[in-house]
């Protein structure tokens, strides 16, 4: 299985119950990134259809601090949402390295399908996803988290 990290570039903090939400894009379409590779819009369509990637913390199998509920394509590229568990250690964590900025980026776990060489840049044609997780080195610059929350928003008075 290979990976492809994505940086955060904009963080966008939204307060609302107990639910810790969290949405962003996993992979951007038809940019190259730093390590030569191009995804093409549809590349993981077929995937997505037969099931939801799970959500690790970089790319550990065992670091599970939540789970992607949705992914789909865009114009842009694959957007995923996703809930933190609340009261889980990691997802605690991750929460707060999410608001400080520790953590730069999204980045993917996947199998290719179907790809070609043009040059130097391998063109992705068709993934086989298998997770998204959260890193803090990433290699797509154009990826963002641009939403989380928590449960801050249900509080009305101190």
């Amino acid at each position: 299985m290979e990976t492809k990290c994505l940086p955060i570039e904009a963080v966008e903090l939204k307060w609302n119950d107990d639910d810790w939400r969290v949405e962003g894009y996993a992979s951007v379409f038809n940019s190259v990134d730093k390590v030569g590779d191009t995804v093409l819009p549809g590349a993981f369509l077929k995937s997505i259809e037969e099931r939801q990637p799970a959500m690790h913390f970089e790319h550990l199998r065992w670091a599970t601090p939540g789970m992607w509920t949705k992914a789909e394509e865009d114009e842009r590229g694959l957007k995923v949402t996703g809930q933190l568990t609340r009261d889980h250690t990691l997802a605690k964590d991750l929460r707060a390295s999410l608001r400080h900025g520790t953590v730069r980026g999204l980045s993917i776990g996947f199998v290719i399908k179907d790809a070609e060489q043009d040059g130097p840049t391998r063109i992705l044609k068709e993934i086989d996803l298998h997770e998204v997780s959260f890193t803090a080195s990433p290699a797509e610059p154009q990826a963002v988290v641009t939403a989380w929350k928590s449960e801050l928003g249900n509080i009305e008075s101190l």
